[in-house]
């Protein structure tokens, strides 16, 4: 189940909806029963009856240190990484593709410039709810979701947390 922060701000399931979907089918107003269902999220990873499997417990083992193998090279580019570019290009022009070899060696480039850099033509044709997930994802957040090995009241807990969540934040027009 998706964080309640996140429910606050987009519309996630039909539970968010309450009755609306049903009187707008009943009500034969099928202009409102279509945005209805086109706002919907359409993973099923959002919905509230979706559960994690449960990791398995695995203990660290520290192969680098064990071996004496160097840190990891960075997937993902920092604050520091433009400097470090800018002290290879230095290594370049002293001492020549060897030198840049041994820099790159001792301290490696990050594979990739930055993680979650998105142009501004993605980030506009993303749906709000991704765009939301990418946020929580860049601040460091997870999405909370009712663990698999939980009881089956507490799957209906989340739910009805929901229902209540939905009704106190979600005022459909």
């Amino acid at each position: 189940m998706l964080t309640d922060t996140l429910r606050r701000h987009c519309l996630v399931d039909e539970l968010q909806l309450g009755q609306e979907l049903n009187q707008a089918l009943h009500g034969q107003r099928q202009a409102d029963f279509a945005l209805m269902l086109a706002m919907l999220s359409a993973d099923v990873q959002d919905q509230a009856w979706v559960a994690d499997p449960p990791l398995p417990e695995v203990a660290e083992a520290q192969w680098r240190a064990r071996f004496g193998l160097p840190p990891q090279r960075p997937l993902a580019a920092h604050d520091h990484s433009a400097d470090q570019s800018l002290a290879m290009a230095e290594h370049l022009v002293d001492g020549g593709s060897a030198a840049v070899r041994l820099f790159d060696a001792l301290s490696p480039e990050a594979l990739v410039p930055a993680q979650f850099a998105l142009g501004a033509g993605v980030w506009d044709n993303l749906p709000p709810l991704t765009r939301e997930k990418h946020a929580l994802a860049r601040r460091g957040e997870l999405l909370g979701r009712v663990p698999l090995e939980a009881p089956p009241s507490a799957m209906l807990d989340a739910i009805q947390g929901a229902q209540t969540l939905t009704r106190q934040h979600w005022q459909p027009g």
